[in-house]
This record gives C-alpha cells, sequence and structure tokens, in this order.
C-alpha cells in the first residue's frame, strides 16, 4: 500500500464511494468523467453522491471505461481496486 493511500480507501463497500474513489484516483473531475463516458456531469454527481441509485448498466459501463476500472469492481468492489495517478 502507498503512502497516500489509506485502509478506508479499499473499503469502499458502495458504488458511490468506489466510483468516487476512482474518480479521485484518476485525478478527474465530475465534469472530465462525464465528457469522456459520454454522459452530463449531473449524471456522474448523481451516481458519486448516492442520490441516483437506479444507473443503467450502459451508463456504469461507460464510467468503468472513462476510470479504467473493471465494470465488477466497480459495481461489486470484486478485483483490483484503480491504482494511484502518481503527480508528475
Amino acid at each position: 500500500m502507498g503512502t497516500n493511500e489509506r485502509m478506508s480507501d479499499l473499503n469502499t463497500t458502495s458504488l458511490p464511494s468506489r466510483l468516487r474513489l476512482a474518480r479521485q484516483r484518476a485525478g478527474l473531475s465530475a465534469r472530465a468523467v462525464g465528457r469522456a463516458a459520454g454522459l452530463g456531469e449531473r449524471t456522474v454527481s448523481l451516481l458519486e453522491s448516492g442520490a441516483r441509485s437506479d444507473p443503467r448498466r450502459s451508463t456504469l459501463e461507460a464510467i468503468a471505461r472513462a476510470l479504467n476500472v473493471s465494470l465488477e469492481w466497480l459495481l461489486l468492489g470484486k478485483g483490483d481496486p484503480p491504482a494511484t495517478t502518481e503527480a508528475p
């Protein structure tokens, strides 16, 4: 585990917390993730906050691709968590 990584970062028990972790580790804003996934910033923000709990599978697939994480990890937390982006 890296020095900037906290155990709580890896204990992501919900889709919103995994989405937030992946976005932060990628160094992207909700707007940038939305753009990369072909979605609106609001969609990403609502999912990340937990205010939207019924996303389409295609929405989650697009977000997972944009964040370079597996759909299985994003949905269930199974598999490898996203890598931390190192600052240049």
